[in-house]
Protein backbone atom coordinates (compact mmCIF):
# COMPACT_ATOMS: atom_id res chain seq x y z
CA UNK A 1 0.00 0.00 0.00
CA UNK A 2 1.65 3.45 -1.00
CA UNK A 3 2.18 6.23 1.60
CA UNK A 4 -0.81 8.53 0.52
CA UNK A 5 -3.10 5.56 0.34
CA UNK A 6 -2.21 4.55 4.17
CA UNK A 7 -2.46 8.42 5.01
CA UNK A 8 -6.07 8.08 3.56
CA UNK A 9 -6.74 5.10 5.49
CA UNK A 10 -5.72 6.49 8.93
CA UNK A 11 -8.05 9.86 8.28
CA UNK A 12 -10.43 7.40 7.83
CA UNK A 13 -10.26 5.36 10.81
CA UNK A 14 -8.06 7.12 13.62
CA UNK A 15 -9.11 9.85 15.57
CA UNK A 16 -7.01 12.62 16.97
CA UNK A 17 -3.64 11.27 18.91
CA UNK A 18 -0.70 9.08 18.19
CA UNK A 19 -1.42 5.52 17.28
CA UNK A 20 1.88 3.44 17.59
CA UNK A 21 1.55 0.88 14.53
CA UNK A 22 -0.65 1.35 11.75
CA UNK A 23 0.12 -0.67 8.83
CA UNK A 24 3.40 -0.47 9.54
CA UNK A 25 3.74 3.03 10.50
CA UNK A 26 3.94 5.53 13.88
CA UNK A 27 0.54 7.97 12.77
CA UNK A 28 0.37 11.63 14.72
CA UNK A 29 -2.88 12.95 14.15
CA UNK A 30 -3.21 16.90 15.09
CA UNK A 31 -5.78 19.18 13.69
CA UNK A 32 -5.62 19.39 10.40
CA UNK A 33 -2.34 17.55 9.83
CA UNK A 34 -1.27 14.10 9.96
CA UNK A 35 2.38 12.39 10.45
CA UNK A 36 3.30 9.49 8.95
CA UNK A 37 6.19 8.18 10.75
CA UNK A 38 8.56 4.92 9.25
CA UNK A 39 11.17 4.37 12.05
CA UNK A 40 13.60 2.23 10.83
CA UNK A 41 16.14 -0.36 12.83
CA UNK A 42 18.51 2.05 15.08
CA UNK A 43 22.05 2.35 13.89
CA UNK A 44 21.69 1.14 10.31
CA UNK A 45 22.01 3.00 7.22
CA UNK A 46 18.21 3.40 6.58
CA UNK A 47 16.34 6.88 7.17
CA UNK A 48 13.31 7.30 9.61
CA UNK A 49 11.26 9.51 7.88
CA UNK A 50 8.50 11.76 9.02
CA UNK A 51 5.57 12.73 6.20
CA UNK A 52 3.11 15.30 6.44
CA UNK A 53 0.00 14.84 4.83
CA UNK A 54 -3.34 17.46 4.50
CA UNK A 55 -7.17 16.75 5.49
CA UNK A 56 -7.89 14.36 2.41
CA UNK A 57 -9.92 17.27 0.86
CA UNK A 58 -6.96 18.65 -0.38
CA UNK A 59 -5.08 15.57 -1.37
CA UNK A 60 -5.60 16.46 -5.10
CA UNK A 61 -4.24 19.68 -4.64
CA UNK A 62 -1.18 18.87 -3.11
CA UNK A 63 -0.61 16.27 -5.52
CA UNK A 64 -1.37 18.33 -8.29
CA UNK A 65 1.33 20.53 -6.70
CA UNK A 66 3.85 18.14 -6.04
CA UNK A 67 4.47 17.55 -9.56
CA UNK A 68 6.31 21.18 -9.46
CA UNK A 69 9.06 19.18 -7.34
CA UNK A 70 12.19 18.09 -8.31
CA UNK A 71 11.61 14.98 -9.97
CA UNK A 72 12.95 11.64 -7.58
CA UNK A 73 12.67 13.80 -5.24
CA UNK A 74 10.63 13.15 -1.57
CA UNK A 75 7.81 15.41 -3.62
CA UNK A 76 7.12 12.59 -6.19
CA UNK A 77 8.34 9.53 -3.75
CA UNK A 78 5.46 11.02 -1.29
CA UNK A 79 2.32 12.39 -4.06
CA UNK A 80 -0.45 14.76 -1.70
CA UNK A 81 2.08 15.28 0.73
CA UNK A 82 2.97 18.52 2.38
CA UNK A 83 6.53 18.10 3.39
CA UNK A 84 8.84 15.43 5.10
CA UNK A 85 11.92 15.18 7.24
CA UNK A 86 14.67 12.50 7.14
CA UNK A 87 16.67 11.54 10.01
CA UNK A 88 19.49 8.76 10.12
CA UNK A 89 21.77 7.01 13.05
CA UNK A 90 25.60 6.84 12.02
CA UNK A 91 26.52 3.75 13.08
CA UNK A 92 30.09 4.80 13.55
CA UNK A 93 29.03 7.30 15.71
CA UNK A 94 29.76 5.78 19.18
CA UNK A 95 26.45 8.18 20.76
CA UNK A 96 24.33 6.73 18.11
CA UNK A 97 22.87 10.52 17.94
CA UNK A 98 20.30 11.37 15.13
CA UNK A 99 21.13 13.11 12.37
CA UNK A 100 18.92 15.37 10.62
CA UNK A 101 19.52 15.32 6.95
CA UNK A 102 16.41 17.05 5.43
CA UNK A 103 13.14 18.70 5.62
CA UNK A 104 11.39 19.55 2.71
CA UNK A 105 8.99 21.29 1.38
CA UNK A 106 6.61 19.34 -1.47
CA UNK A 107 5.07 22.06 -3.07
CA UNK A 108 5.94 25.41 -4.71
CA UNK A 109 3.35 28.70 -4.38
CA UNK A 110 3.01 31.39 -7.10
CA UNK A 111 1.50 31.78 -10.58
CA UNK A 112 2.54 28.97 -12.16
CA UNK A 113 0.63 25.72 -12.92
CA UNK A 114 0.24 22.92 -10.14
CA UNK A 115 1.42 26.03 -7.87
CA UNK A 116 -0.12 25.78 -4.67
CA UNK A 117 -2.62 28.30 -3.68
CA UNK A 118 -1.04 30.42 -0.98
CA UNK A 119 -4.01 30.48 0.93
CA UNK A 120 -3.73 26.63 1.13
CA UNK A 121 0.29 27.07 2.30
CA UNK A 122 -0.79 29.59 4.78
CA UNK A 123 -3.57 26.84 5.86
CA UNK A 124 -0.78 24.20 6.39
CA UNK A 125 2.51 26.74 7.49
CA UNK A 126 2.78 24.67 10.60
CA UNK A 127 3.57 21.38 8.95
CA UNK A 128 7.35 21.71 9.67
CA UNK A 129 7.36 22.77 13.52
CA UNK A 130 5.12 19.15 13.63
CA UNK A 131 7.55 17.33 11.93
CA UNK A 132 10.64 18.47 13.69
CA UNK A 133 9.12 17.76 17.09
CA UNK A 134 7.80 14.27 16.13
CA UNK A 135 11.12 13.93 14.65
CA UNK A 136 12.79 15.10 18.25
CA UNK A 137 10.24 12.72 20.55
CA UNK A 138 11.61 9.95 18.70
CA UNK A 139 15.00 10.91 20.13
CA UNK A 140 14.07 11.47 23.29
CA UNK A 141 12.02 8.16 23.29
CA UNK A 142 14.90 6.36 22.39
CA UNK A 143 17.46 8.42 25.13
CA UNK A 144 19.29 9.95 22.09
CA UNK A 145 19.79 13.49 20.86
CA UNK A 146 19.47 15.26 17.60
CA UNK A 147 22.38 17.12 15.46
CA UNK A 148 21.19 19.08 12.55
CA UNK A 149 24.11 20.58 10.20
CA UNK A 150 23.72 24.42 9.51
CA UNK A 151 23.99 23.41 6.03
CA UNK A 152 20.49 21.55 6.36
CA UNK A 153 19.03 24.49 7.77
CA UNK A 154 20.46 27.01 4.85
CA UNK A 155 19.82 24.86 2.12
CA UNK A 156 17.72 26.60 -0.21
CA UNK A 157 15.82 23.51 -0.23
CA UNK A 158 14.36 23.26 3.38
CA UNK A 159 12.28 26.42 3.08
CA UNK A 160 12.19 27.66 -0.19
CA UNK A 161 9.26 25.90 -1.71
CA UNK A 162 7.35 26.57 1.68
CA UNK A 163 8.40 30.81 1.76
CA UNK A 164 9.99 30.54 4.90
CA UNK A 165 13.88 31.13 5.91
CA UNK A 166 16.40 29.56 7.87
CA UNK A 167 15.94 32.19 10.76
CA UNK A 168 12.57 31.05 11.48
CA UNK A 169 13.29 27.74 11.27
CA UNK A 170 15.86 27.84 13.68
CA UNK A 171 12.40 29.54 16.08
CA UNK A 172 11.13 26.17 15.28
CA UNK A 173 13.78 23.98 15.83
CA UNK A 174 14.32 25.69 19.55
CA UNK A 175 10.33 25.47 20.17
CA UNK A 176 10.05 21.82 19.45
CA UNK A 177 13.43 21.53 22.38
CA UNK A 178 11.41 23.67 24.53
CA UNK A 179 8.04 21.78 24.84
CA UNK A 180 10.40 18.55 25.63
CA UNK A 181 12.66 19.95 27.55
CA UNK A 182 15.58 19.72 25.46
CA UNK A 183 18.34 21.77 25.44
CA UNK A 184 19.72 23.64 21.90
CA UNK A 185 23.41 24.46 21.31
CA UNK A 186 25.60 24.83 18.34
CA UNK A 187 28.81 22.94 18.11
CA UNK A 188 31.43 23.48 16.00
CA UNK A 189 33.26 20.10 15.03
CA UNK A 190 34.74 18.80 11.84
CA UNK A 191 31.47 21.13 10.51
CA UNK A 192 29.23 23.84 12.29
CA UNK A 193 25.91 21.93 13.81
CA UNK A 194 22.87 22.43 16.23
CA UNK A 195 22.93 20.28 18.61
CA UNK A 196 19.65 18.90 20.47
CA UNK A 197 19.85 16.79 23.58
CA UNK A 198 17.52 15.56 26.05
CA UNK A 199 17.78 15.00 29.66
Amino acid sequence: METHEIARKAWEELKDGTHENFKGHKVTRRKNTLLLTKIEKPLTYEYTKVVVFPEPKHFDAFAKANKRTLIGGPGHTYPSSIGSLAMWQDPRDKKGNFVIKQIQAHFRTGNYTHNLPRTLANRYSAWRSRAIREAFEIAKQLGKGIDIPLHVLNREQTYNAGGSDSTQLKEEIETAAKILGGKVELKKEAKEFISVSFT
